[in-house]
């Protein structure tokens, strides 16, 4: 028998797609809704905000943080996925983990700018001084205490390690007196104490 063509027929009515997708969904299984609402979006078929919404949250509970954080600031960059704090926190959390560091301190950068709320600005300068950015880290740090964060010792150990990085003996000394005041970082103030005024006095600082 002659075969004079083969023909594989994928349908093209976005409904179906969306629909098969969130079907897999409803019935939680996940890998499918993925794979259907991945190949649904390659096709151009998912247009709506919610729609790529899913598709975001989707790589995201599959392990796949990277994908979501690109996908979802491809979108808010063109104005299809709202920019608000709780799509820019979204995002920050898919940069983070993703382990892209400076991308989800930016993130959460822009949440605090539109909150102006304490543990905003302390994501942002925790990330900041995880990735060696000290002296922003210690302005979003400096505003969260002052904003009236809880568990303020935490951020002032932070603040000194920083000051400490940038050769501010001074600065870090002061601020790991402040962690100091507080009981759940006594503690380990009192040995970053000790560290930085040996090293002061061996760089010939007074603190």
């Amino acid at each position: 028998m002659n075969v004079k063509c083969i023909k594989k027929v994928f349908p093209d009515t976005k409904q179906w797609w969306t629909q098969l997708g969130m079907f897999y969904l409803l019935v939680e299984n996940y890998p499918k809704s993925l794979a259907t609402l991945e190949l649904a979006y390659t096709q151009g078929f998912l247009v709506k905000e919610s729609e790529v919404k899913t598709l975001v949250q989707l790589y995201s509970s599959n392990e796949l943080p990277y994908k979501s954080a690109v996908l979802l600031e491809k979108h808010m960059n063109e104005g299809l996925i709202t920019r608000d704090h709780k799509n820019l926190e979204t995002l920050a959390n898919a940069w983070h983990s993703a382990m892209h560091i400076d991308k989800a301190a930016k993130a959460y950068g822009e949440v605090a700018k539109l909150t102006n709320e304490a543990k905003h600005h302390q994501k942002q300068g925790m990330l900041l001084v995880q990735d060696e950015q000290f002296k922003k880290g210690i302005k979003a740090l400096s505003k969260a205490i002052d904003l009236g964060i809880k568990n303020p010792g935490r951020l002032h150990m932070s603040i000194a390690e920083s000051h400490f990085y940038l050769e501010q003996y001074k600065k870090a000394y002061k601020s790991i007196k402040k962690a100091m005041e507080y009981p759940k970082t006594r503690k380990p103030a009192k040995s970053w104490e000790g560290f930085i005024k040996d090293t002061a006095l061996r760089k010939g600082v007074k603190v």
